[in-house]
């Protein structure tokens, strides 16, 4: 079947598919899954039937996996996907779950897409258990584990395969495999079954059943063409963090990241022609070869018919390039009753990105007062403006919650630049990062750090090494709409890191230790930012790092010229802490007061990661009238922070002073905090353990002993380790062992299947380390020969003579390598006392049958007679055969 082809969509509604007569016969395909986690971006979905067209059929395989549950404190092969929480009973069944998709499910789409498309599903039930989930053939610890699986195919090819029993699987357009899992997680992919294209989404049953219809109605958008529209941002308090410059827009549409299941964007109804493209739904203005112009609009809820987008066009022919500008309000029965804030939502669309990059994004929403700020107020209140780079400004005048009323105004300014270097929309600004020598130009860590387009490091860059060479990097981009000429950067450091009361003058500027100009500088959305250096050679460690770009004549605005890096770089200079040389604290934070009475200041860390300690000394301190009191500040990691942070080993943390001044707080008496200077972020990291392993000897024979062996880095005795043995037919066997003094480890381990094994050990570390898993260490187990050949009885006659063996095996050929020869001078002694006369010996004479072999020593026997005993032998393994 091609679904490419087939209108498999013209099912009437509650057509069920046709069941199968069939057994049910389960496909083991070793797998795994990689759908536990957000919604996963599929940027090049496929298209089987285009976005509009109600009743699209939907196949839905319920999926239990009955993994047990985690520990509380997994080991290190435990819960491997500890992260995702252990499956659990089935929240409802395939039946009831069919009533709620098909209500709810539809109830969004058809109100999002104003009646264009809708859905029919039908949640398939496994008879073999009288109607209830289907149970995989494989825990997700299993699939996970495998290595085999890329994104989800084939796990989804193990519920095609079970379900094609039952059902004929030509009756759907669509595939959805649900999982028992109560969190969030989805996953849309294509997948060959049968010779066939399918679209298939993975998703979670998730803990609420909103939830599920969220993130399912999510991926369902990816198989009707809808990208993601999100970016990297914390969902709890929608803090958005985008190295490329760009917000992205969060949860203001379902295709972005939304949990809250609010209405599709502006921009995903225009694309999918669920807005008709004409006046009066769609407003479309061009800005190419305008007069100066104000002009007023009104535009209506997106849930409801009208005038309800406009389009802001900036250039002419091409894709896309512009604004979109939406009313989103709260209006029950919407679909937008959960979105952040009411507003007025301007997004800056660019479809003239000819590939996918890392800073590639389709829609962004920039339209926000205070950009850059939290992404959840970037709808425009009533009054507020939004002033774009091209002359162009959307002002909110009023609204209600039926319509916003939107003034646009346009100054004519066809020739404008606006050099700008992005401040922290945090604390790090993206656009300034330190590249050190230590581990060469353009590596950055500890740990490694992949980096974006440009080359900027994605974690907090590497760490000041004091007298060695540095290069701070920024980044410069252009929001205008024509080139910059001759922009001039100064780069600036302070050292010490210091916070400060400030009664006199403002504290003077940073040293300057580099500037650098610009010649050209070309429109961002165009071409690339520009990223250069300056040379450096820090004295402390850590340092205040500014980047300013001198005012530039004509340019939009000077309000984006600034950044500072507010980011400490902290890294232990050992492995275990306890061994370290100096102080167990950290970084050093002075503080500065210049006040005439005294200060009372305190440090204190906020948003402390679930799990970590911190340790502030001295806790709080009196500070004399233009005097300095340094706060040591160190954390420290618990069982529960390396749970949660083993993929991303460094945590942030903002440190805020409080102070009081005389008998009154902070902000009262004629000094002030510096509000530039006020808060810090410091970066702390679990360095990495590591673990050896060595097995002897490399091949044995089954039911011999392997010693395994190895050595954890840092030296930790009395630590548990973890051996596991893998047999060459995938069973994977688990032995515990701990640590001597020296952090040596030994283990002695019996193979019972005949093939290659290998050995890893793992080792759980301590509380300040990372996990670490030790390279394979193999060995060959091998089976030796089981029939016993002949006993041979010879005369001696004389020193001259040989005795010619015959040998008959009945062993299969190919058991053994050779045989090993024993010899006696009487036949009835133990065999201890048979001498070993020779050993793995091969056929003298292929041509003769048997295999022959010459006993050509010339000893004589001592009762004249030699007795011979032949034992096959394996001489890959030292395998000795039966008598």
């Amino acid at each position: 079947m091609d679904l490419s082809r087939r209108d498999r969509d013209t099912h009437a509604v509650g057509v069920a598919g046709r069941r199968r007569s069939s057994a049910l016969t389960l496909l083991l395909i070793s797998s795994a899954w990689l759908a536990i986690g957000p919604a996963i971006a599929d940027h090049n979905p496929t298209v089987p039937d285009g976005a509009i067209g109600l009743g699209k059929t939907v196949l839905v395989i319920p999926f239990v996996h009955r993994d047990p549950p985690c520990p509380d404190d997994p080991g290190p092969v435990a819960c491997e996907w500890v992260n995702a929480g252990a499956p659990g009973p089935p929240r409802h069944t395939p039946a009831e779950w069919q009533v709620i998709l098909n209500a709810q499910v539809n109830d969004y789409y058809l109100k999002g897409t104003h009646g264009k498309t809708s859905f029919q599903f039908e949640v398939v039930s496994n008879p073999a258990n009288g109607g209830g989930w289907f149970t995989a053939p494989h825990t997700i610890n299993e699939y996970v584990a495998s290595g085999s699986n890329v994104n989800g195919v084939s796990l989804g090819q193990d519920a095609m395969t079970i379900a094609d029993q039952y059902y004929d699987l030509a009756e759907w357009s669509r595939i959805v495999v649900m999982h028992n899992f109560q969190r969030r997680g989805g996953l849309k992919q294509s997948i060959t079954y049968n010779g066939d294209q399918w679209p298939i989404v993975f998703v979670l049953e998730d803990a609420t059943d909103q939830a599920l219809v969220s993130i399912l109605s999510h991926e369902l958008g990816h198989t009707l063409g809808l990208p993601d529209l999100y970016g990297a941002y914390s969902i709890g308090d929608c803090q958005r963090f985008d190295p490329c410059g760009e917000s992205n827009i969060g949860p203001w549409g379902l295709m972005a990241e939304d949990p809250a299941f609010t209405h599709f964007s502006g921009y995903s109804k225009y694309e999918n022609a669920w807005i008709p493209h004409v006046t009066p739904n769609v407003v479309d203005l061009q800005l190419w070869n305008a007069l100066p112009f104000t002009q007023n609009y009104t535009l209506r809820n997106l849930g409801e018919p009208g005038q309800n987008l406009l389009r802001v066009r900036l250039l002419s022919g091409g894709p896309f390039y512009g604004y979109y500008v939406e009313c989103r309000t709260r209006k029950a029965g919407l679909g937008d009753e959960n979105i952040p804030e009411e507003g007025v939502l301007v997004t800056l669309v660019n479809r003239g990105t000819t590939s996918p990059t890392f800073c590639y994004r389709h829609a962004s929403a920039w339209a926000t007062s205070n950009y850059p700020g939290n992404i959840c107020d970037a709808a425009l209140q009533p009054g507020e403006t939004y002033f774009a780079s091209n002359g162009v400004s959307f002002t909110n005048t009023g609204m209600d919650q039926d319509e916003c009323a939107v003034e646009v105004t346009y100054n004519g300014n066809t020739i404008s630049f606006d050099p700008a270097i992005l401040e922290a929309t945090q604390f790090d600004s993206p656009d300034i990062w330190v590249d050190s020598q230590v581990n060469g130009w353009g590596t950055y860590g500890p740990p490694a750090q992949s980096v974006d387009s440009d080359g900027a490091p994605l974690g907090p860059g590497d760490p000041m090494s004091p007298g060695q060479p540095h290069r701070i990097y920024f980044r410069v981009r252009n929001f205008g709409m024509s080139p910059a000429v001759n922009v001039q950067v100064e780069v600036g450091v302070r050292q010490p890191l210091t916070l400060s009361t400030i009664c006199g003058p403002a504290p003077g500027p940073m040293t300057i230790v580099g500037t650098k100009t610009i010649p050209l500088l070309p429109p961002t959305w165009l071409n690339p930012p520009h990223v250069d250096f300056v040379e450096w050679i820090p004295s402390s460690s850590p340092a205040e790092i500014e980047v300013r770009l001198l005012p530039t004549s004509g340019e939009v605005t000077q309000a984006n010229n600034n950044a500072m890096d507010a980011v400490m770089f902290y890294f232990p200079q050992c492995e275990d802490m306890g061994d370290c040389p100096v102080s167990p604290y950290g970084p050093v934070l002075t503080v500065q007061h210049d006040c005439p009475d005294p200060v009372t200041a305190r440090v204190v860390a906020k948003f402390i990661p679930p799990g970590w300690d911190v340790m502030i000394n001295p806790a709080s301190g009196l500070i004399q009238p233009d005097g300095v009191l340094d706060f040591e500040i160190d954390m420290q990691p618990g069982i529960l922070a390396k749970a949660t942070h083993l993929d991303d080993p460094f945590v942030e943390v903002p440190i805020e002073l409080s102070q009081t001044y005389g008998h009154r707080m902070t902000g009262e008496g004629g000094h002030t905090f510096d509000p530039i200077h006020g808060i810090r972020t410091l970066h702390f990291f679990l360095p990495e353990g590591a673990i050896t392993c060595a097995s002897a000897p490399g091949a044995v024979e089954v039911g011999a002993t392997v010693n395994v062996t190895g050595a954890v880095t840092p030296v930790v005795s009395l630590s548990p380790v973890a051996v596991e043995y893998t047999s060459p037919t995938g069973i994977r066997l688990l032995q515990n062992v701990t640590t001597d003094a020296r952090a040596n480890y030994a283990d002695l381990f019996i193979p019972d299947e005949e093939g290659d094994w290998e050995v890893r050990a793992l080792w759980p570390a301590e509380e300040s380390h990372r996990d670490a898993t030790s390279a394979a260490c193999p060995f060959m187990a091998c089976q030796a020969p089981q029939q016993p050949v002949e006993i041979f009885q010879v005369t001696q006659l004389t020193r001259e003579d040989h005795t010619v063996l015959h040998i008959d095996d009945p062993n299969p050929i190919g058991e053994g390598t050779g045989y090993n020869v024993y010899r006696s001078a009487a036949a009835g002694l133990p065999q201890s006392d048979w001498a070993l006369l020779a050993v793995d010996v091969t056929d003298e004479d292929p041509a003769a049958p048997g295999v022959q072999w010459t006993d050509s020593s010339g000893d004589l026997s001592p009762t004249d007679i030699w007795f011979y005993r032949v034992a096959p032998y394996d001489g890959l393994c030292g395998a000795v055969g039966p008598w």
